[in-house]
Formats: C-alpha cells, structure tokens, sequence
C-alpha cells in the first residue's frame, strides 16, 4: 500500500498537490512527522519512493521556531527559512515591534498562508518588557506589511500565547530547537 499509517491528527489529507519538487517531497514529511494521515496511492512509484525517502530524513533538518515583527524583512528571513532544506519550522511566534501585536500576528498568519508553511502560530507579548511601545508605520507602512498583495491567512492563531507555544514545543522536541529571532525578543 502507498498510504502512510500515521495517527491522524487534525484532519485527513485525502488530495494532495502533485507537484514532485523537493519542497513538495518536504511537506509531504512535514505532515507525516505532525501526524496527519497522507493518502499518496496517486503518486507515481518513483514520486512515493522519494516521498517515503524525505520521511526518513525529516528527523535530520535543524528544529527552529521562528519569532518575530513580521514587516518586510523578516517577511523575507522566513520565506528563505521555508525554502531551506536544512530547516524543520516547528512554530511561529509574533512579537510587538514593526508595529502592534495585532498587527503583526495578522502578518505573521499571512506570510504563513502565503509560504504554505502549516505550523502554529502563537500571538507574543502586546509590548516590550521595560519600555513603551515604538511602532515605526514609516518603515514598513501602516499595517507593518504594506505594499505586497498577501493572502488572507488561512488558519488562526494558536489558543496558546508565545511563551507557551515556545515553552511546549521546546518540551516537546526529542532535540534542542533553535529559536531564530528577527524582532524583538520580548517572548
């Protein structure tokens, strides 16, 4: 059989883009690793022998949860960070900075939808530690993310706050898990 016998988790993935690039072969282990039930009796032997071959090697790509102000750059780090071949994305965390945290946990929920990366998203802290809040709508416009047309987000935040998110896949990983911080590092 070409199905993989995974404990489902949120859903069942019945169809499946059939696109075989490496990106593609990636996902397909992403889902199998999160523990969603992947029906792949579509793929061509080859495409489900290389599909069989990035589960193996998912457990080899470096864990990091990404956290940071979504505004263009770090729009940018985590775009890289998805097409990395080296990177397991376990979570997305937002932080106040670029702009307030509502705005930035939208764009964190957006980039995400637009990368198709499928992991939680956990709203971070509504401002820093010690000082005022300082929004900068000149650097990167009004909602943190101006310019580029981005898809509305396809999921919601994660009920679980950044700490959280943070504190329970650090738990939860077999290995240390690299936090990459492109904002402020108020979680």
């Amino acid at each position: 059989s070409k199905f993989f016998p995974v404990k489902a988790m949120a859903s069942h993935v019945t169809e499946w883009n059939k696109n075989t690039s490496m990106k593609f072969r990636l996902d397909v282990a992403s889902m199998c690793k999160l523990g969603f039930d992947i029906d792949m009796a579509s793929l061509s032997q080859t495409d489900y022998k290389l599909c069989q071959q990035a589960v193996a090697n998912y457990d080899r790509l470096k864990p990091v949860i990404l956290d940071g102000d979504p505004g263009h750059d770090d729009a940018i780090a985590w775009v890289l960070a998805r097409a990395s071949r080296e990177l397991g994305i376990l979570a997305v965390t937002s932080c106040c900075g670029n702009q307030t945290i509502e705005k930035t946990t939208y764009n964190a929920l957006r980039v995400c939808t637009l990368i198709g990366l499928h992991a939680p998203v956990g709203k971070g802290c509504p401002h820093p530690l010690l000082n005022d809040v300082m929004n900068a709508p000149s650097v990167h416009g009004e909602s943190g993310l101006d310019g580029p047309a981005l898809p509305e987000p396809a999921f919601e935040a994660s009920a679980l706050s950044a700490p959280e998110l943070m504190a329970k896949v650090l738990r939860e990983s077999p290995e240390p898990v690299t936090i990459v911080a492109t904002g402020p590092q108020t979680n």
